[in-house]
């Protein structure tokens, strides 16, 4: 590719980066729309350096929008080793949480609720990190408790000191130990864990595939009495939440697609191109006979082509740094392969072609607004199901912030826009993704002199932290969690602080493998209410 090609190819993904105008759909996504014609060709005069400074900026070159640079805690000192991070748990302090410690706290005959050759299954303790780098993790404490051969040389103090080094799950070669699902850090209960990659893959693709029963233990503030609000809450069939649920997930899925390189129909790799325009060279030669051959064959019929959202003006563009070539060598004979080896400049022609025909089908295929799926209420009961409530809202993280968010609307109708908005990008930055949660009381009683209700939680989407900002969004937060608790209870709240969040996974039902179908496991229940005061305790 020549220098004026390159230039060019800088310059149009600077300007395409520049007339790209971020819309919301019904779930907070964002889809991305031409809003002005294309500049006049680019010359090759100017700064390169400047121009190529500019591209560089530019998240859409260097990578697809929304990717994320992960090992932000991963801090080394001047000797290269990773510095631990601080930390405060219930069931220890900042100066005593590390391995040893945990040990003597934790039972793994209490712990472990299920072993076998191919899976454990722990009842995680709250304030516990599932890897990192942290003085105690999920991760330490079961490689050390199912340790791999590579470390079976080791014992005592110098075991510990050893397991204690291991801040991720890929350390080891040979420590195939792989969570299957995730849990919070304050959050405890149920935690799947495999055993081989195997084992791993079909659990995933279980919780993938939602064919996973979960259900959670919470204790939140405040009397929640739902038949008390029952008249003035919606009630909807459950065939009607479940095929209005189906239809906001797949608006989300069509909205994220549009952003993806390589996952929208019509999508074209270079080496497609490169047959195509192969093809045309020998359609050009060949035109007269096939009018010819159609004449006289007028009774057998022609295949229907689907019509192409491009004009003859954007496949102009498309083949303008094919065409831009003067190398004379013949390409009817050439295979991709041997393309790609013997001429570089035709290559990288293609390479241009094929991005600018998947930017310009991208635009052509999402240029209209999509219609608006049908949402569901933010609270609501199903038929026959009176003592539940149902709590739908779409949740989207924000880059270096800790809590999840809601849109603006939705906060401002329950007074929370402190809380749970958006405080910097606008809700069409974020990438918004539909959450819902059914929540049944199981019973009242107090705590510390305030009055708390204990319920149970169904995650029928699994997001981060749904439980949590679903629990606030019903206007009673979960005990002891202090990110999600109003700040008009944080003084009552200090009062009466808990050891730990009140939240626990209690159950978890999938069809392991090696395991009959609707395989169950539960933990003891950890809330205990007692003359109608609710008893906690750390372990």
């Amino acid at each position: 590719m020549s220098t004026k090609q390159l230039l060019r190819f800088l310059h149009y993904r600077l300007r395409r980066r520049q007339s790209t105008l971020a819309v919301s759909s019904s779930i907070g996504r964002k889809l991305l729309l031409r809003n002005s014609p294309c500049s006049p060709p680019f010359t090759a005069t100017g700064n390169f350096q400047s121009t190529l400074s500019c591209i560089v900026s530019s998240r859409s070159f260097i990578g697809p929008i929304g990717s994320r640079t992960m090992g932000s805690n991963n801090v080394y000192d001047n000797k290269g080793e990773q510095v631990l991070q601080e930390d405060n748990p219930c069931w220890g302090s900042s100066e005593e949480c590390d391995l040893e410690y945990l040990l003597s706290k934790v039972s793994k005959d209490e712990a472990i609720l299920y072993e076998s050759t191919n899976y454990v299954i722990l009842n995680k303790p709250p304030d516990l990190r599932m890897d990192g780098p942290y003085k105690a993790t999920v991760h330490k404490l079961l490689t050390y408790w199912y340790p791999p051969p590579s470390l079976e040389g080791y014992s005592g103090e110098t075991f510990i000191q050893e397991v204690s080094k291991l801040h991720q799950h890929n350390h080891l070669a040979d420590n195939a130990l792989r969570p299957c699902h995730q849990l919070d850090y304050a959050t405890s209960g149920v935690l799947c864990v495999a055993r081989s990659h195997e084992a791993a893959s079909v659990a995933s693709q279980l919780f993938e595939d939602r064919k996973v029963q979960k259900s959670y233990l919470a204790v939140v503030n405040g009397s929640f009495h739902i038949r008390d609000n029952a008249e003035s809450l919606p009630i909807l069939t459950m065939e009607k939440m479940q095929s209005t649920l189906r239809a906001l997930e797949q608006a989300y899925r069509n909205s994220r697609s549009k952003r993806r390189q390589d996952t929208f129909a019509g999508f074209q790799p270079p080496h497609a191109l490169f047959n195509k325009f192969k093809s045309m060279i020998r359609n050009q030669s060949t035109t007269n006979h096939c009018n010819n051959t159609a004449e006289s064959n007028p009774s057998k019929k022609k295949k229907r082509k689907r019509p192409s959202p491009l004009t003859d003006e954007n496949w102009s563009e498309i083949w303008r740094p094919v065409r831009d070539q003067s190398s004379d060598e013949s390409l009817e004979n050439m295979n991709w392969k041997q393309l790609c080896k013997t001429n570089k400049e035709w290559k990288q022609a293609f390479q241009l072609a094929a991005t600018i025909h998947n930017d310009l089908l991208r635009d052509a295929l999402f240029s209209e607004q999509p219609q608006m799926a049908p949402s569901l209420p933010t609270l609501f009961q199903v038929e026959n199901d009176r003592d539940s409530v149902y709590i739908f809202c779409p949740l989207a993280q924000v880059k270096d912030d800790f809590g999840m968010k809601i849109p603006q609307p939705v906060a401002k109708a329950h007074d929370l826009v402190d809380l749970l908005a958006c405080k910097n990008p606008d809700d069409d930055e974020l990438d918004f993704k539909p959450s819902l949660t059914k929540c049944t009381v199981l019973e009242s009683c107090s705590y510390k002199g305030g009055h708390v209700t204990k319920v149970r939680l169904w995650p029928i989407t699994g997001r981060r932290h749904q439980l949590r900002v679903h629990m606030a969004l019903s206007g009673h937060a979960i005990l002891g969690d202090v990110t999600y608790e109003s700040s008009s209870r944080t003084e009552t709240a200090n009062k009466r602080k808990p050891p730990r969040m009140c939240l626990h996974a209690q159950s978890l039902s999938l069809a392991l493998l090696g395991e009959p179908e609707g395989w169950k496991i539960m933990t003891p229940d950890p809330f205990v209410i007692q003359g109608g005061k609710l008893e906690l305790t750390t372990a």
